[in-house]
């Protein structure tokens, strides 16, 4: 049985003659968080709604669990959770009765609701109207309809939107929790690039409907160029020495950053070789924000 739990080849959409996605060609393999990356308005919520058999690709096609959506799509969905953008509740009505709906549209026994809502930690808020729910709580019920029936991939919109830094770190810390623990596969859209940092194991992004890069997120790190910062009681004769050599060196006041493909221990040797003083030296890494800007402007 293959890996792949979600692939899509070529597809595109337009709207209003303008394409708004075009040739993507998406792999998701099991088991993974897979954060779908990009800013708001270049095709990330097009992509999930295509994903889900919501909307029909002009060109393309979605293979889910290596089926056809377009052919296969109530069979697919079974095995599927989502939440797409704000999730819509009855407000009238307590958690406990807003999953039995979802239990009874999805075919489920209600037996998963008071396991379900333990899970994503509202055991104490079934009897609670949504009405009286904060924003967090709304989206962790969110999440609690996406996972209910124990889905094998779970699709989540931008799930923190909206929320204050407490509230991202929950949601971000259940998400993991879940993938752990139940062993689902989360398909999540965010612009919220420090945090897919944070939650993602892979990562495509999206560039003006485009998929400039999808694969593992460490390897993706690892390949851009890292920054030694370097603090040294000879600062004149430090940026001298790295002149003369052609190794590249930004004054920052106190420190110098030197970019490219050296080692700590590259810079240390050269350094002490010249009996210059290091009174600090450290990488810096870039962020995925700053690997990602990089992309944009390329």
């Amino acid at each position: 049985m293959s890996n792949i739990v979600v692939n899509t080849n070529n597809l595109q959409k337009s709207f209003n003659k303008k394409i708004v996605v075009e040739n993507l060609c998406l792999r998701i393999p099991k088991g993974c968080i897979f954060g779908l990356l990009g800013p708001n308005g270049v095709g990330k919520t097009t992509t999930i709604r295509m994903i889900l058999g919501l909307i029909r690709p002009d060109h393309g096609s979605v293979e889910i669990f290596g089926k056809d959506i377009s052919s296969n799509r109530e069979a697919i969905l079974k095995n599927m959770g989502a939440m797409v953008e704000t999730p819509s509740f009855y407000g009238n009505l307590n958690a406990w009765e807003n999953l039995k709906i979802v239990c009874l549209m999805k075919q489920i026994s209600t037996e998963h609701i008071n396991s379900t809502l333990e899970l994503v930690g509202l055991e104490n808020c079934a009897e609670k109207k949504v009405s009286k729910f904060s924003l967090g709580m709304k989206q962790r019920l969110g999440i609690a309809t996406a996972i209910i029936g124990n889905p094998k991939l779970v699709i989540l919109d931008e799930p923190v939107n909206g929320l204050d830094p407490a509230g991202i770190h929950e949601i971000r810390t259940l998400i993991k929790t879940l993938a752990k623990k139940l062993q689902i596969t989360f398909l999540i859209s965010s612009h919220l690039l420090n945090e897919m940092e944070l939650m993602a194991d892979k990562v495509g992004i999206i560039k003006n409907g485009h998929l400039i890069y999808q694969g593992d997120l460490q390897q993706l790190m690892k390949n851009h160029d890292r920054r030694i910062v370097l603090g040294v009681n000879e600062l004149k004769k430090a940026i001298k020495y790295f002149s003369n050599k052609n190794i590249p060196v930004i004054n920052q006041g106190n420190n110098l950053v030197i970019e490219g493909k050296y080692t700590v221990e590259d810079i240390s040797k050269e350094l002490m070789e010249q009996g210059i003083g290091i009174t600090s030296i450290y990488n810096k890494n870039d962020s995925l924000e700053d690997i990602y800007l990089k992309m944009m402007d390329e």
